[in-house]
């Protein structure tokens, strides 16, 4: 469901009008300072409602605006200028993502939105150096973060709102959910005992007692079974929105972790499946080259193997897989691979493991539970061992990441042959600005002794 939203302009069409002022160099008369004092009026029905993408963009051309008109006569004005609106556009940009309970650096999440990290460092020379950058710098930052802008919000046909508003309240919700679990892991290993399969199921009628409200007293900590209890009831309340699981799923793989994986898996209805068949899917997507969140989380294939499927197959619940094998065999059959092919050889030794106790159950469920296992050996006897997938795998993620690093590493420093002269200065500046945050300052003697001098109380000549 989309939310209404109060905006300044009347329509599309005067939202598109007010682009082609700021960016399209070829009207007849320049129209950026008239797009400039439109946004003013924007600003004054409410800040609040303006969307901050559009203020930078005006605030930035000002201070271009004003470069022309006065950079001969007052070049401290127009570095004032120029700075201020760059760190406000720096500033608003990350801090709607600084959603973490820690402070996140501003280069990891500049690095999340795709703007370069020199802006960073530019925001920080700006705001704590007793020198500020160069005009020629300022200038190039000015261009830049304008074409940034043009990228990210308005070269879109349909000017979708800024990045900021994109996450709505239930993927912010759910994110703070996901890094709870991460943060409860080792809670959740030392109370394994708790809400594994054949523990006290959670939150039911013989476990659960409401307690009388405390008058003026302070209210004690949560035990460790109530915050586990309270974990597993937001998760299933969140995992009971059927439109949204596959939202549900992406977010937990970026704050993954094993013991969460198995609490999830045993928990939620349906979720083992789910996420098998996102896996999957991403998996496949990595061998053709495209890479994902399984890739950047899993580097090899080892890593895959033991610190994911292990994993999940442990969590999984036998008498619900066998009661679900129809979905199950549909999905392995129409994926096969060598993930898949190691899915059935351990959820076959699992099966093998527990086959004492379904003899002791009815013999009807005990025929479904050789069924399944006899369908699990046909697919492993069909699947050769795709050895030559694991390679594959190992090289396409060891690829991309080497790709990835000289792509960084080339923004960062480009050849010398490809930098204008004034570019390269400002790098060079640059530079040398992380150098003097890196390296410790030596301590300079700021008195010398004077030779004839000796005490005397203050005030006497």
């Amino acid at each position: 469901m989309v939310h209404a939203r109060i905006v300044p302009w009347y329509d599309d069409t005067e939202l598109k009008e007010l682009k082609e002022w700021f960016y399209n160099g070829e009207l007849a008369t320049d129209m950026r300072f008239r797009a400039v004092l439109k946004v003013k009026s924007y600003k004054s029905k409410g800040s609040q409602y303006l969307p901050h993408v559009i203020d930078s963009t005006a605030q930035i051309t000002n201070s271009m605006l004003l470069d022309q008109e006065r950079s001969q006569v007052d070049k401290v004005s127009v570095k004032l200028s120029y700075t201020m609106s760059l760190i406000r556009f720096v500033n608003g940009i990350l801090d709607p993502t600084q959603q973490s309970q820690f402070a996140i650096p501003l280069h990891t999440l500049a690095k999340r939105v795709n703007l370069p990290s020199w802006f960073v460092d530019l925001r920080h020379w700006g705001t704590h150096e007793r020198e500020l950058p160069s005009l020629e710098m300022l200038r190039i930052a000015a261009k830049d973060a304008l074409v940034w802008l043009w990228d990210h919000y308005w070269n879109d046909d349909e000017l979708e709102e800024e990045e900021e508003d994109i996450e709505d309240e239930h993927t912010t919700s759910l994110r703070q959910l996901m890094q709870r679990g991460k943060f409860l892991q080792n809670l959740l290993k030392d109370y394994r005992w708790y809400w594994e399969d054949g523990a006290t199921n959670l939150i039911s009628s013989t476990n659960f007692q409401a307690e009388e409200p405390s008058h003026g007293k302070r209210q004690r900590d949560p035990t460790p079974q109530e915050q586990i209890d309270t974990f597993v009831s937001d998760c299933k309340g969140f995992w009971s929105n059927t439109h949204r699981r596959q939202e549900f799923i992406e977010i937990f793989a970026q704050h993954y972790t094993s013991t969460v994986l198995r609490v999830l898996v045993m928990k939620l209805p349906e979720f083992g499946l789910d996420f098998f068949k996102w896996v999957l899917q991403n998996y496949k997507n990595q061998l053709d080259n495209k890479p994902n969140a399984l890739s950047r989380r899993f580097s090899t294939w080892e890593s895959l193997k033991h610190k994911l499927l292990f994993k999940f197959v442990s969590g999984i619940n036998t008498s619900h897989f066998i009661n679900s094998w129809p979905s199950w065999e549909f999905l392995l059959s129409k994926n096969p691979s060598l993930l898949s092919y190691s899915f059935c050889q351990l959820m076959s030794n699992r099966l093998a493991d527990n086959r004492g106790i379904y003899k002791k159950k009815k013999k009807r469920q005990f025929m479904s539970y050789q069924e399944v296992e006899t369908r699990l050996s046909e697919y492993i006897e069909k699947q050769s061992p795709f050895t030559e997938e694991a390679e594959s795998y190992n090289e396409q993620v060891q690829t991309h990441r080497k790709s990835q690093k000289q792509a960084e590493a080339l923004g960062k420093t480009p050849p010398p042959s490809s930098i204008p002269g004034d570019m390269a200065d400002i790098l060079n500046d640059l530079a040398s600005l992380k150098k003097r945050h890196t390296i410790p300052q030596t301590e300079r003697t700021q008195w010398c002794p004077h030779p004839n001098w000796s005490p005397r109380p203050f005030g006497t000549l």
